[in-house]
C-alpha cells in the first residue's frame, strides 16, 4: 500500500510541476496609412501581461477601411530579435490565398485566426470595419515552432495593389517569446 501511495504522490507531484509553454506578447505596434484607414487599434485584452503571467488571449486588431480594396497582399516576416536571423519572409497574395503554397508558420497562424475574424479572408475587401476577436490561444503546434526564451519579432505589412504599385495599408509589428511557466 505504501508503494502505491508513494507512486500516486510522485505522479501528482510531477504533474503539478510540469512546465507549460505560453506566448508572451509585447512591443505591439500598428501603423495605418490614413489614405486607406479611418481608424485602427491593436490591443491585448488583459490587465496583466508580464513574462511570468502572460495574457491568455491573442492580441486583437481593428481597422476601418475608407474605400474598397480589390487586391491585397501581405508581406509576412518573422525574425529572432537577438541574432536578427530571418525565420520567415513570405509575400502572400490574399486574393489567391487558398491556392498558394504557404510556410508552416503562416498555415498555423491562419488556422488559429480563421474562426476569430469578423470577415472572410477573400478579395475584394469592402469599405468598413474589420477586426479579430479576442480568443484564448490554443498553443498546440505554434509554441513548438519557436525556441523557448528567445524573443521573436513578427511583422505583417499589408499592401494594396493600386494600378501597378503596391501601397502600404497597415504595418503590424509585435514581439513575442515562448516562455515556460509552472
Amino acid at each position: 500500500m505504501k508503494i502505491i501511495s508513494l507512486l500516486i504522490f510522485t505522479i501528482l507531484f510531477v504533474k503539478s510541476h510540469q512546465k507549460i509553454r505560453e506566448i508572451y506578447y509585447y512591443n505591439l505596434s500598428l501603423i495605418a496609412n490614413e489614405k486607406f484607414i479611418n481608424e485602427s487599434k491593436l490591443s491585448i485584452q488583459c490587465e496583466i501581461n508580464i513574462r511570468k503571467n502572460p495574457c491568455i488571449y491573442a492580441p486583437t486588431i481593428m481597422v476601418v477601411l475608407k474605400q474598397d480594396i480589390n487586391r491585397v497582399y501581405a508581406q509576412i516576416k518573422a525574425k529572432d530579435v537577438n541574432s536578427n536571423k530571418i525565420i520567415l519572409d513570405q509575400l502572400l497574395n490574399i486574393c489567391m490565398f487558398e491556392s498558394q503554397t504557404l510556410d508552416l508558420l503562416i498555415k498555423v497562424v491562419l488556422d488559429l485566426l480563421k474562426n476569430h475574424l469578423s470577415f472572410p479572408i477573400k478579395c475584394p475587401f469592402k469599405k468598413g470595419k474589420y477586426e479579430t476577436y479576442a480568443f484564448k490561444q490554443d498553443y498546440g503546434v505554434f509554441v513548438n515552432l519557436f525556441p523557448i526564451n528567445q524573443p521573436q519579432r513578427y511583422t505583417a505589412l499589408i499592401k494594396a495593389k493600386i494600378g501597378k504599385k503596391l501601397e502600404a495599408i497597415v504595418n503590424l509589428s509585435l514581439d513575442f517569446e515562448i516562455v515556460e511557466n509552472e
